[in-house]
């Protein structure tokens, strides 16, 4: 007498499953019929540039595309109003729709609705000062509900550097604001501070409330930036590992200093040997965005491309990969380490995208294709 009982619930189930779908096609109908016009260069919409640059919408290891950079640059300001929209995104059950059509209905050109916050603060990046019209909007955003809202909005200002001076006060304010969480208020707290760091000089009359959080690495290096004083003691703490959460928080921190950390590169290249993973991927990230020293670190990661963790040899060809040109005596270990990680598709994929970044001709001519 169950069988009438598990047919009625599997028809209400296919009943429910059929309108989520008809609901998500209305949604990507609208957003189609009613989106704002987005500016464009060499045909593509701003969107699918950003797309490019960073496909999954996450800070990974390796670079966005110069093509995008050069995009982005060239749209200049007109893409403003489209990147403050994608900053002040909120998650909801309509975007997670669309995110599901962007992914599963490629025909319908949907654009991903994960990262979108990350990839406005690269194209903030990228634009830098021309972006301080962008500055209002974004203060107003620091007060937003949502968490990674207000984390996004303090670092695109951040990205402004002393154009963002008006933001100054709104920044100090979120320093010691009470809104959420307690890692939610933390988290908020740490952009603010480092967006303050990015304006520098400008910054002077936040340095009693950053001095005030003691035993905050962002704070800390915040002070650095704002008087002006030197990296090295900061850098110097990069040489004890024995606290992985202190130590990931001032590599994180490092590697934002871009090429003015290249005293940093020892100590991470050590770290990679590390037994603590977030330690390692986080020395792995560092050296990239650090871009400093290639004769040291190329062949260090060639070493780790016969690393018996695929996870190690991943994070290895990312990095090569970031070295594009400069990594180009490492083709040798990559072809290796692709013909040896049968087992791991997702290394293979990955040691053939870093094949394209480091020699697109030699990509060509060998063509890989993953496989068991």
């Amino acid at each position: 007498m169950r069988v009438p009982r598990i047919q009625a619930f599997m028809v209400e189930k296919r009943r429910i499953l059929f309108g989520l779908f008809v609901t998500g096609l209305l949604v990507a109908f609208a957003w189609l019929v009613l989106r704002p016009h987005e500016p464009s260069f060499e045909g593509r919409s701003l969107s699918l540039w950003l797309e490019q640059a960073f496909p999954r919408g996450l800070y990974e290891l390796r670079l966005p595309p110069v093509e995008a950079t050069r995009a982005v640059s060239a749209i200049g300001t007109n893409a403003l109003p489209i990147l403050i929209r994608l900053v002040a995104a909120r998650e909801s059950t309509g975007r997670r729709v669309l995110g599901h059509l962007a992914r599963e209905f490629p025909i319908l050109h949907l654009p991903p609705q994960e990262g979108n916050g990350e990839r406005a603060v690269w194209a903030f990046t990228v634009l830098g000062p021309a972006a301080r019209p962008a500055a209002p909007a974004l203060v107003r955003l620091l007060n937003d509900k949502d968490v990674a809202v207000r984390v996004n909005a303090a670092r695109c200002l951040g990205e402004l550097g002393p154009a963002a001076l008006e933001a100054v006060p709104a920044l100090v304010a979120v320093l010691n604001r009470k809104v959420g969480s307690a890692w939610q208020d933390v988290v908020s707290r740490d952009a603010a501070a480092g967006a303050l760091g990015q304006i520098g000089a400008a910054a002077v009359p936040a340095i009693p409330h950053l001095a005030a959080l003691t035993n905050v690495p962002a704070a800390e290096m915040a002070l650095l930036k704002i008087r002006g004083d030197s990296f090295r003691p900061f850098i110097g703490k990069l040489k004890d590992t024995s606290d992985a959460k202190k130590w990931v928080q001032a590599a994180r921190l490092v590697a934002d200093l871009g090429t003015n950390a290249e005293p940093a590169i020892p100590f991470l290249l050590s770290a990679l040997n590390s037994t603590n993973r977030t330690v390692q991927e986080q020395g792995f990230y560092a050296i990239t965005r650090i871009h400093r020293q290639p004769e040291t670190c190329i062949p260090a990661m060639i070493t780790l491309l016969g690393s018996p963790d695929p996870n190690v040899r991943y994070r290895a060809l990312l990095a090569l990969g970031a070295f594009r040109g400069e990594a180009t005596s490492a083709v040798p270990a990559i072809i290796h380490c692709f013909e040896s990680s049968r087992s791991w598709m997702w290394v293979q994929f990955e040691a053939t995208n870093a094949l394209r970044e480091i020699d697109p001709e030699a990509a060509a001519k060998i063509q890989l294709k993953p496989g068991r």
